[in-house]
């Protein structure tokens, strides 16, 4: 009975497995419509596909992917032996200003960078511009539209019709969030706000359907020369997403677009990209320039980052070397040691130096007779003769050996002891220790 529920159990288990795998192999896998602009996501707005064709854009140029902050990782220029390009496409870029001070010394000296995104760092333009006003934030408008119109205004590429984007989700259109670079104007109410660097159209976008808010064409690529290269800002990054340049006429306007760039390794940025609205939220906090910690770009600095960690060193040692005791090193007491053989030895010492036999033989007989009324339990009132014959039969040593220990001590007590007597007397009470029970 049991055996067959088993049974029953494993079937329900197996019918069950095998109709979720048949429901899975039958679902079709749902794609992801989110702006992600990863380099390895062939999602519709990933950046697998131009990714791909930069890498093989320049023939016999390397392509770099850059995975650390812009400080850390982008080349200095004195390192480089021909001409390089920075390239960053993402929703939102930010980079602190350490990363735009190196990105500006990479182009000053003759490389270019190519941005496209729909928010930038404020930090870019602030170095940029010349002004007093370096903290302005806001350069872009908003045209939303489902398809939009993009074309290049630059002479020296052959012009061609305005290139058209239609936006979807799956197999719908939706309205999209487009952004376009504003024309230099002054706010009536903030004579900073919309001034741009000094830059060079390159590219427009309007609303395919000419919506009333924006019936005009906008800015949406611009040059901004910088010492000896140049800074290329485009809008709408989704331009060049894997959805844009699944056909040849989106593909060629992407061509165009990088053929601004002369031919040289590119250093692709994949650190810098956060959510546009990220990027928005920074830009508007007007205490974020205070907010930057110094210590961010004294370690983009190498002369400043060594001079930094040396300075941790030293104080990492002082901190060692005055942490240890000031006081006096208490030192270590010896251990207890029997000292009675020393002691001995000094007596005896002194006595062979005084030549006292006497009184070396008389000490040796009391000591003997205390050691034997201690050991055989003998009274301490007991006369000479009486002592011995006790002696004799409890210590099973004969009378006239105890006898002969006894007189040499009357001996020593007139005082007419020599040293060979010392000697017997010695050898005479070693014997009794080594025949006594």
């Amino acid at each position: 009975m049991l055996k067959q529920k088993i049974t029953g159990y494993i079937f329900i288990i197996l019918l069950v497995a095998a109709t979720f795998f048949l429901i899975t192999s039958m679902t079709k896998k749902r794609r992801d419509w989110r702006e992600n602009y990863i380099e390895t996501s062939k999602e519709p707005y990933g950046s697998f596909v131009i990714t791909g064709l930069l890498k093989n854009y320049f023939p016999g140029k390397k392509f770099v992917e850059q995975s650390e902050s812009i400080a850390t990782v982008l080349p200095n220029p004195d390192t480089l032996k021909s001409t390089a390009n920075y390239v960053f496409i993402g929703d939102g870029y930010w980079a602190d200003s350490a990363d735009i001070d190196r990105l500006n010394l990479f182009v000053h000296e003759g490389n270019n960078a190519f941005i496209a995104a729909n928010e930038i760092t404020n930090y870019l333009f602030a170095r940029l511009r010349t002004d007093t006003c370096k903290n302005k934030t806001i350069y872009v408008n908003r045209l939303y539209e489902d398809t939009i119109a993009v074309s290049l205004t630059n002479n020296q590429i052959i012009n061609t019709p305005a290139t058209r984007y239609t936006i979807r989700e799956s197999a719908k259109s939706f309205y999209q969030e487009w952004t376009a670079l504003l024309p230099n104007f002054v706010n009536l109410y903030d004579t900073c706000s919309y001034i741009l660097p000094p830059h060079v159209v390159l590219g427009k976008i309007s609303g395919y359907n000419y919506n009333v808010l924006h019936p005009e064409e906008s800015d949406n690529f611009i040059k901004i020369p910088y010492g000896k290269g140049n800074f290329y800002i485009h809008c709408n990054p989704v331009l060049f997403s894997n959805y844009c340049l699944t056909d040849s006429l989106h593909a060629d306007y992407a061509g165009k677009v990088f053929s601004h760039l002369p031919a040289g390794d590119i250093y692709w940025d994949k650190k810098s990209r956060i959510a546009r609205d990220e990027v928005r939220n920074r830009n508007n906090d007007n205490q974020q320039f205070s907010k930057e910690s110094p210590l961010r770009y004294i370690l983009a600095q190498p002369a400043l980052r060594w001079a930094w960690f040396i300075f941790l060193g030293l104080i990492a040692l002082y901190l060692l070397y005055f942490s240890k005791r000031r006081q006096r090193i208490i030192p270590l007491m010896p251990d207890k040691s029997n000292t009675a053989l020393d002691f001995i030895k000094s007596i005896a010492r002194l006595h062979h130096y005084q030549r006292n036999y006497a009184y070396i033989g008389q000490y040796k007989v009391m000591q003997f007779k205390n050691d034997m009324a201690k050991r055989y339990r003998l009274s301490q009132n007991l006369t000479e003769n009486n002592f011995t014959a006790q002696l004799s039969v409890q210590s099973n040593v004969p009378d006239f050996q105890i006898q002969s220990i006894i007189e040499f001590g009357k001996k020593s007590a007139r005082h007419d002891m020599k040293e060979e007597d010392l000697i017997n007397l010695h050898k005479l009470i070693t014997q009794f220790y080594s025949i006594c029970k």
